[in-house]
């Protein structure tokens, strides 16, 4: 996902409760990050569980 997509995300989701259900790729000016984003909120993590990992 984005970066900007990432901060349109958190600004939407505001600051209600997440379980996190799926992970992506954080990407900033077309490159990974090395983070993972909650595909609900755009929470940023350095490790995610790969269960909950979707390749987007």
């Amino acid at each position: 996902m984005h970066y900007e997509d990432v901060l349109a995300l958190r600004k939407a989701w505001g600051d209600k409760p997440c379980d996190h259900p799926e992970f992506t790729d954080e990407y900033l000016f077309g490159s990974r990050t090395g983070d993972y984003v909650c595909t609900q909120c755009g929470k940023s993590f350095q490790h995610v569980p790969m269960n909950r990992y979707v390749k987007k």
